[in-house]
């Protein structure tokens, strides 16, 4: 569903909008050691260019932005900030390895029945969440929402999202 199509799909609706974002395709490791501090590849600066393009003309705004903390995520979610017109925000319960509960805290804590909510994260926390908020099952494997890739959702009940959500929409850069 182009720009066009979701803005007439949420036309006169309070639905909330959900976009769910993994970071950009990142080094193995880090200078440090720490898997934190692993920074992207020219690769995942492109796809999260890419991305804030495609979505700045997709959601209504501005959304809430919120990311992990972690160096991967934090350099996904900066290009959005800008061309969603909003502030970026760090949330722990975002980190790698935290559960797909966390995430659906940072719903239930952020949502709002007029807006939008942006997440940059990780799997499979972002995966399991996609799965919990639909209801159905999510393909195992980098096919679903490989690094770089985001999809967007309809939730009809923020304040309990589980088995509330449509997926509408998934968005990743074009491979050449």
């Amino acid at each position: 569903m182009g720009g066009a199509a979701l803005h007439r799909h949420l036309a006169g609706s309070r639905r909330v909008i959900i976009a769910i974002v993994r970071h950009g395709k990142a080094e193995r490791d880090s200078a440090s050691g720490s898997d934190a501090d692993r920074v992207l590849q020219p690769r995942g600066h492109r796809q999260a260019a890419y991305l804030a393009g495609e979505l700045a003309g997709r959601l209504r705004g501005p959304p809430i932005l919120l990311a992990s903390p972690y160096a991967r995520a934090r350099q996904t979610a900066e290009p959005l900030a800008p061309a969603l017109q909003t502030a970026l925000q760090f949330d722990e319960r975002l980190e790698s390895g935290q559960p797909a509960s966390c995430a659906i805290e940072v719903i239930a804590q952020h949502g709002s029945p007029r807006g939008c909510l942006v997440l940059v994260g990780h799997n499979p926390q972002l995966s399991d969440l996609v799965s919990l908020l639909t209801r159905g099952p999510v393909p195992q494997g980098d096919e679903w929402l490989r690094t770089g890739e985001a999809v967007v959702c309809r939730l009809d009940d923020w304040v309990q999202p589980v088995g509330a959500g449509v997926a509408i929409e998934r968005l990743r850069l074009p491979e050449y």
